[in-house]
């Protein structure tokens, strides 16, 4: 009987701490959950020809991850998910993202493939009827004489897949979502 008290009370106090916790970690996400753009390290109003470095800026950056490994749910060099290296990407310039692709498809304008610039990020997933379903995400690279490359968290590491490559044909071609401009649509 005495035994019983004490583990009651064990018990108690453990699923008291672990309540804590949680509403101690919710209240941390929700102050983490700064709406995208908040801060663009001192970008303030931004220009054509500031929008245009900025990509450019991404772009590079994201180039230095090369051949980084894959990993679910990865966020930093140890290892990135699609999504993860979005955010990771963009967070190198202030700008906070979800990390989520489907968080990160409700951002931003849409534009067309054709119109991608450096920095925008390509959607895939499956489509039925009006409502889809993301099941990758992937900085755009460039898009030049109407090739649109891609950078991204594959199965093989951090990759760059060119629009005429066999694989885009045979597997990125028929998910395509969309292609949302993050930077444009969020600058102030």
């Amino acid at each position: 009987m005495k035994y019983s008290l004490h583990l009651r009370s064990l018990i108690c106090f453990v699923l008291l701490s672990l309540i804590s916790i949680t509403f101690s970690f919710a209240q941390e996400m929700k102050n983490l959950a700064v709406h995208p753009i908040d801060t663009m390290k001192g970008y303030g109003s931004m220009t054509t020809d500031s929008l245009s470095q900025m990509r450019g800026k991404l772009v590079d950056y994201a180039q230095q991850y090369l051949g980084v490994r894959y990993r679910s749910g990865g966020t930093s060099e140890g290892g990135f998910d699609c999504s993860g290296f979005t955010r990771f990407v963009y967070g190198s310039e202030g700008i906070n993202i979800p990390h989520g692709s489907k968080s990160q498809a409700e951002m931003g304008q849409t534009v067309p493939l054709e119109e991608a610039k450096p920095g925008d990020i390509i959607f895939f997933g499956y489509k039925k009827g009006h409502r889809y379903r993301t099941s990758h995400a992937a900085l755009v690279y460039s898009n030049e004489n109407g090739v649109v490359r891609m950078i991204h968290a594959s199965r093989k590491g951090i990759v760059i897949d060119s629009q005429d490559s066999m694989g885009w044909k045979q597997y990125y071609q028929k998910r395509i979502l969309f292609v949302k401009d993050i930077l444009t649509s969020n600058a102030k």
